[in-house]
C-alpha cells in the first residue's frame, strides 16, 4: 500500500548498485566463478562492472559469446547463488556513511524510496543484509515485476510514496534518462560505474553519497503552503 497522496512532500528514489552498494565486493567474484564451474575464461572485473545496471538477464547474455549465450540462464542462476552466499558470509559493503546519510535525509523529511533492475533475491538479500528496511519507505526492483524497464519502476514508487515532486539518485545514463522521461531532476553518481561524460545529463553530479545532504537541505523536503514549487536556491552541480 502507498503512502497518501500528498504534493508537498519531496520523494527521494535511489538507485541500488553503484549507487548505495559497491557491487565490485560481491558481483565481481561471483561471475568469475560462476564461469570457472562452466569451464569458461571469466570475464575481467571492468568488463563485469560495464554491465552493472542492466537487468540481470541482459547482464550475463552480453558476458557470454553469442556461441555460449545458451548457457546464460545456467550461469545466471549460478552467479546469482554466489552472490547471496558471500552476502551471507558478509563480504558485500555499502560505500562509506551511506546508512548515515539515508537516516538524515529520512529526519529531514523526504520520503526514500529503493529500486534496481536486478533479480528479486539478490535485490532483498542487500535490503535485509544491511538493514537498509527501515529507512525507505518504499522498494521495487525488475526482478519482482512482469517486464519492468528503470522508468516504470521509478513511475511506480513515487507514486507509492505519494506522487508529488521526486529526485532520482544513481549512477549510470539509464537512471538519468529514465528520470528525465518521468518529469523528475537527477542526481548522478561519480563515485559508482558511469563517469563525467556518461553521467553529463544529470542536473547535479557527487563524488560522495555525502554530498547528497549539501545539496539537498532539510528546506527542500517541503514545497511552500501556497503549493508552489520552491526553487533550488543555492543548490549547485557539484563538479
Amino acid at each position: 500500500m502507498g503512502l497518501k497522496p500528498n504534493t508537498n512532500r519531496m520523494s527521494l528514489i535511489f538507485d541500488l548498485d553503484g549507487t548505495l552498494f559497491r557491487v565490485e565486493t560481491v558481483s565481481v567474484p561471483a561471475v568469475k566463478a560462476a564461469f570457472k564451474s562452466l569451464s569458461l575464461a571469466p570475464p575481467t572485473k571492468n568488463r563485469i562492472l560495464s554491465g552493472i545496471g542492466k537487468v540481470t538477464q541482459r547482464f550475463y547474455q552480453e558476458l557470454l559469446p553469442e556461441s555460449k549465450r545458451n548457457l546464460a540462464q545456467m550461469l545466471q542462476m549460478m552467479g546469482s547463488e554466489n552472490e547471496i552466499l558471500l552476502l551471507r558470509q558478509g563480504k558485500g559493503q555499502l560505500y562509506s556513511g551511506t546508512k548515515k546519510v539515508l537516516g538524515q535525509l529520512k529526519d529531514n523529511g523526504y520520503r526514500l524510496g529503493l529500486i534496481s533492475n536486478s533479480s528479486y533475491k539478490y535485490f532483498r538479500e542487500i535490503i535485509q543484509a544491511f538493514g537498509l528496511a527501515p529507512l525507505f519507505n518504499h522498494s521495487l526492483c525488475a526482478g519482482e515485476t512482469k517486464g519492468f524497464q528503470k522508468r516504470d519502476l521509478i513511475r511506480r514508487v513515487r507514486g507509492l510514496l505519494g506522487g508529488g515532486r521526486a529526485i532520482v539518485i544513481g549512477d549510470r545514463k539509464e537512471d538519468i534518462l529514465a528520470a528525465k522521461e518521468n518529469g523528475m531532476k537527477s542526481v548522478g553518481c561519480l563515485y559508482g560505474y558511469g563517469d563525467r561524460k556518461e553521467l553529463g545529463a544529470a542536473d547535479w553530479r557527487i563524488k560522495k553519497i555525502g554530498d547528497l545532504v549539501k545539496i539537498l537541505p532539510p528546506h527542500l523536503a517541503e514545497l511552500s503552503s501556497s503549493g508552489k514549487k520552491k526553487d533550488f536556491v543555492g543548490v549547485r552541480k557539484v563538479l
